[in-house]
């Protein structure tokens, strides 16, 4: 069963462990997908889920929440999948196209119509990103490049490669507005 961000709030704010239920209903199966992006083992994938959700509601319950669930569950996997895979000395950006389709479909808010302007308006606003910026965020993301090698093909060290891809990812994120999630995976469509 798919539950309105609303209903989630409302018994998160409660207090109600149902919430961790709800949350899993809605968001496990995509969170998991999306953290392939970052780490390639299921295992170590559905434990950063699972402490993402664990962490949420542990530090948000009986407490006002704003703003989106969603939004803060994605971007909570991506913090903690990346720092996962950066421990480990290994950023995956491995192709997930054969999960794009099927988590397309469970986030059902889009059209094809949609998705196509959305992703016009995506590679737009990369093409418009500075010189080298462009360059190195194409690189990871349309590439799936790791760091080293795209501080390799530019001559740049790995920190300075981070920086400029989350520079650019920044200012994606403004520009565009949406989560993170959305941006890739249009991106890459």
């Amino acid at each position: 069963m798919v539950y309105s961000e609303s209903e989630i709030v409302h018994e998160l704010e409660a207090g109600n462990e149902v919430c961790l239920n709800m949350l899993f209903d809605n968001y496990y199966r995509s969170l998991c997908v999306y953290a392939f992006r970052f780490v390639s083992d299921g295992d170590d994938v559905e434990d950063i889920v699972q402490e993402v959700f664990v962490s949420f509601w542990m530090n948000k319950k009986r407490t006002v929440f704003s703003g989106s669930i969603r939004s803060y569950l994605f971007g909570a996997v991506a913090k903690a999948a990346s720092k996962f895979a950066t421990r480990r000395g290994k950023i995956k950006f491995d192709d997930v196209e054969k999960y794009v389709d099927q988590f397309l479909e469970e986030l059902g808010e889009y059209d094809e119509n949609e998705f196509a302007r959305l992703r016009d308006k995506v590679y737009a606003r990369v093409e418009a990103l500075p010189g080298k910026t462009k360059e190195i965020f194409k690189a990871v993301v349309l590439d799936n490049m790791t760091y080293q090698q795209v501080g390799e093909r530019f001559g740049i060290t790995v920190n300075t490669v981070k920086t400029m891809y989350y520079r650019a990812l920044k200012q994606l994120k403004e520009e565009l507005g949406g989560n993170a999630l959305v941006l890739f995976f249009i991106i890459r469509r």
